[in-house]
């Protein structure tokens, strides 16, 4: 009666590992919805305080330091003819890469002609359009 059972728990847990190893190689992938930087740019406000994802081609970065140590990393992220700048949290990508942007929008000063701004909080490569 023991090695029944003992047979019975090992294809028990066997029956586990394979329906785990199943669900981490094959279940659908969530997708996340990408807002337009044009559809940011055309109405900040409406963002404002949102986080948001979207995707672009960066167009230049800026990496400013003070002798006290404090500074700001930022970049541009261009789709199309529209741009956002991207506070980096960390180091700041290449030109020319591709990459989905998470992070919270923040309105420009009205009337100075800036561009919204994006607080990253996650960053990934995306594929080149």
């Amino acid at each position: 009666m023991q090695r029944g059972r003992g047979v019975l728990l090992t294809i028990l847990l066997l029956g586990i590992a394979a329906a785990g190893s199943w669900w981490y190689w094959f279940h659908p992938q969530a997708t996340v919805a990408i807002t337009p930087i044009p559809a940011i740019v055309a109405a900040p406000g409406h963002y404002a305080g949102t986080p948001v994802t979207v995707q672009g081609v960066v167009a230049s970065t800026s990496d400013i330091r003070l002798s006290t140590g404090a500074g700001s990393r930022t970049y541009t992220l261009r789709e199309g003819a529209a741009e956002i700048v991207v506070v980096a949290r960390d180091s700041l990508p290449a030109r020319g890469q591709a990459f989905a942007v998470t992070g919270t929008v923040s309105q420009p000063p009205r009337g100075q002609g800036l561009a919204p701004r994006l607080a990253e909080s996650k960053r990934a490569r995306a594929a080149s359009r």
